[in-house]
């Protein structure tokens, strides 16, 4: 089957969360045999530094995907008429925006003739804000991949977006689609309240499980992107939780690695705390210890640093706020809370137990393994539709 992909998140280098994803599941589809195209729309950001990473990423992207790469750059008018818009809301409507606020409207004739060139049979079309695209799309097998509800929560300091809709501009979009894949299962069900007559999926995110020997050392590690919400997350951790852990074990040690440590330069020269900077290969980062952590409070979309830490056969332990939503949350392996003295007497009942830890491990793997199988039939639903 040919499968076309619509986003304007590249997938190279993978930095966050959402270049992670589709680059998990455009992989998983190549693996099953499909010809899978991937349309990268690019848009002028307003920030220089932005500027420069991303057309350094679109590069790379089209180095990856070679001949199945193609692009859409917003025309100039396109890129004026969206800033403004993006302005404007912020301005004035308090980041909540129309759905179509910054849709650049040449992209439907460029997607319309890259269906007919390559006899596309199905299109995922990823965020909300590209979805007007869909309208033009004469196939069943038509999905959109949320990344996140955007009108569930109201914005307030413990639920935070990048932006905001109207439940009415969330159900637009949503109605675009007759497959609608939503990141957990709160989304879910949120979604079919929206839109009880469309087919509502979740696609939680694919993960390679990385078995990992018991290391036995006192080290918690920290692994993430540059997002402002894993900063606050992070913070929060050091300033409420870690000084506790330090008078209980006086040798542990905080590594974090990523792109984090760029907005983390008042902590390099913090007892405890190694800034390990930009990581290759995340497997070896993982070795370094026992324990990982996904400290995040804020912010409602997947929880990927979560899976990831349990991919990586690591003891997780996580802030209340990054369980929810997750995969047979009852049955996680993984450690929750938002008390910091529950963390501290957590870390005392397992580093003082190697049994403890092996547990875990093996209920690492068998979590991973059956996430994946519910995810695969998930997306054959769709692509069998």
């Amino acid at each position: 089957m040919r499968i076309l992909i619509i986003t304007d998140i590249p997938t190279s280098p993978i930095t966050g969360g959402a270049r992670k994803i589709i680059s998990l599941y455009s992989n998983l589809f190549k693996s099953w045999g499909h010809e899978v195209h991937f349309l990268c729309v690019n848009k002028f950001n307003m920030r220089k530094k932005y500027r420069v990473d991303i057309k350094q990423a679109f590069a790379a992207t089209k180095k990856e995907w070679g001949q199945y790469y193609h692009q859409y750059d917003y025309s100039l008018w396109e890129n004026i008429y969206s800033n403004v818009k993006i302005i404007f809301s912020k301005l004035f409507h308090n980041d909540y925006r129309k759905c179509d606020d910054i849709y650049p409207r040449g992209l439907t004739s460029e997607v319309v003739d890259l269906l007919h060139k390559y006899d596309i049979e199905a299109v995922i079309v990823n965020h909300f804000y590209l979805s007007k695209v869909l309208e033009a799309i004469p196939l069943k097998r038509k999905a959109l991949f949320t990344h996140d509800s955007f009108s569930m929560y109201k914005k307030s300091k413990s639920k935070q977006a990048a932006y905001y809709l109207m439940p009415k501009e969330e159900k637009i979009a949503l109605n675009r689609a007759p497959y609608i894949f939503a990141m957990q299962s709160v989304e879910a069900d949120y979604f079919r309240t929206l839109v009880p007559n469309n087919t509502i999926l979740i696609n939680y995110c694919n993960h390679e499980f990385h078995p990992q020997p018991i290391v036995g050392n006192h080290n918690i590690l920290f692994f993430s992107g540059e997002h402002k919400f894993n900063i606050d997350g992070l913070v929060w951790f050091i300033e409420n939780v870690f000084s506790l852990i330090k008078n209980r074990f006086p040798d542990v040690k905080l590594l974090i690695g990523g792109e984090i440590c760029n907005a983390l330069k008042g902590y390099d020269n913090r007892d405890n705390i190694e800034l390990v900077g930009k990581i290759e290969e995340p497997e070896s980062f993982f070795l370094r210890g026992d324990v990982a952590i996904n400290p995040c409070r804020l912010g409602t979309g997947l929880k990927i640093k979560t899976f990831e830490s349990v991919s990586y056969d690591k003891v997780t332990m996580v802030h209340s706020n990054s369980l929810v939503g997750i995969y047979k949350e009852e049955d996680a392996p993984i450690f929750s809370s938002s008390n910091p003295i529950e963390w501290v007497e957590y870390l005392d009942k397992i580093w003082s137990n190697r049994h403890e830890i092996a547990e875990i491990k093996a209920k690492n793997q068998t979590y991973i393994r059956d996430m994946n199988d519910f995810i695969k039939g998930q997306y054959k639903i769709w692509l069998e539709g």
